[in-house]
């Protein structure tokens, strides 16, 4: 790296940090290095259950994004619980089928609440 760039990642990560955002780098490994290794390692996890106060996803291709409350009005439970209803209600990214019966139940709640 040229060291005209070199001397202003100290600035950048300030700056980052500054506006509330989470610098994460290791010396001496590229960026997008990091990035791949990190989205091969995580693409097949259901990452609602990661969500927190500190923590936060925004989904790709609608940008909203999903902090604790957003979870729970899309799933109707918390964060915690999202492997349980997944395992109960089925997880087509995952090859779940769900509990036979779970998807009656879900219906009829949403027709009475």
């Amino acid at each position: 790296m040229p060291n005209d760039l070199y001397v202003q990642i100290p600035s950048i990560k300030k700056i980052l940090k500054s506006m509330g955002l989470f610098v994460f780098s290791i010396n001496g490994i590229e960026a997008d290095d990091i990035i791949g290794t990190i989205s091969k390692l995580l693409e097949n996890q259901d990452m609602m259950q990661l969500v927190s106060n500190n923590v936060n996803i925004i989904h790709v291709s609608s940008y909203q994004r999903f902090d604790p409350n957003a979870v729970y009005l899309k799933y109707q439970v918390f964060p915690h619980m999202i492997s349980d209803y997944l395992a109960l209600t089925g997880d087509t990214s995952d090859n779940i089928p769900g509990a036979p019966g779970i998807d009656i139940l879900l219906n009829l709640k949403k027709s009475y609440f």
